[in-house]
C-alpha cells in the first residue's frame, strides 16, 4: 500500500509504501522487503525513486519505506492513453531509463522487474518528463544477495528473460532484456 504522508520534523510530503501487515508472515517477504529497502538506499540517481527512510518494528506488524513523493504517471498509464507512442517521444524516455539501470548495475543491483509499472514519468510542469525507477521489491543485490535461488523465478512473467523464466542466474542483461520487451 502506498499513501501520501507528511514527514513531521522536515514538514515535506513522501510517499510511504506499507507492507500489508499479513505479508510479515511469510519470511520471504519481509526478506525481500528488507533488500528493497538496502538497494533502494544504496541507489542516488536523479532516475531512481530516493528513499529516505525505512523501519520494520521489533514485533514485525509494521514494515514501511519512505520515499520522494512523485507527481505524474507511469509508463503504463501513458500507453493506456496513447500507444503506440512515438519513436522520438519514446527515445528520451528509454535513455533516461537506461540511465537509472545503468546506477543500479554500477552498484551491483539488478531491477529483476523491469515493466511499464515501474517506470514512472514525473512531470516537471514545463512538457518534460523525468523518469523515476520505482520498485526494487525484487532486485538481486549481486554481492550480498543470499537468496538468490528462491528469487529467481520472481517478476512480472511478460517481462521477464528466457534465463530468469527458466530459474537460472540473472544479471544485468536480464533488465536490458525486459527493456527491450517494454520498449516493443
Amino acid at each position: 500500500m502506498v499513501f501520501a504522508a507528511r514527514r513531521t520534523l522536515v514538514g515535506d510530503e513522501v510517499a510511504l509504501k506499507v507492507l500489508y501487515p499479513r505479508l510479515l508472515q511469510s519470511p520471504l517477504q519481509r526478506d525481500l522487503f528488507r533488500d528493497e529497502a538496502i538497494a533502494s538506499a544504496r541507489l542516488s540517481h536523479r532516475n531512481v525513486v530516493t528513499v529516505y527512510d525505512t523501519g520494520l518494528a521489533e514485533q514485525e506488524s509494521v514494515a514501511y519505506l519512505a520515499m520522494e513523493l512523485l507527481h505524474g504517471q507511469t509508463l503504463k498509464d501513458l500507453l493506456r492513453e496513447r500507444a503506440p507512442i512515438p519513436p522520438a517521444e519514446l527515445i528520451p524516455i528509454a535513455c533516461q531509463v537506461c540511465d537509472g539501470l545503468q546506477a543500479a548495475h554500477r552498484a551491483k543491483i539488478i531491477h529483476r522487474d523491469l515493466k511499464p509499472d515501474n517506470i514512472f514519468l514525473e512531470d516537471l510542469g514545463d512538457g518534460n518528463v523525468r523518469v523515476k525507477l520505482v520498485d526494487f521489491g525484487i532486485s538481486a543485490m549481486l554481492d550480498v544477495d543470499r537468496s538468490g535461488e528462491r528469487r529467481q523465478r520472481l517478476g512480472t512473467l511478460r517481462y521477464m528473460s528466457p534465463e530468469q523464466c527458466r530459474g537460472q542466474t540473472v544479471d544485468e542483461r536480464s533488465d536490458i532484456y525486459a527493456l527491450g520487451v517494454v520498449l516493443y
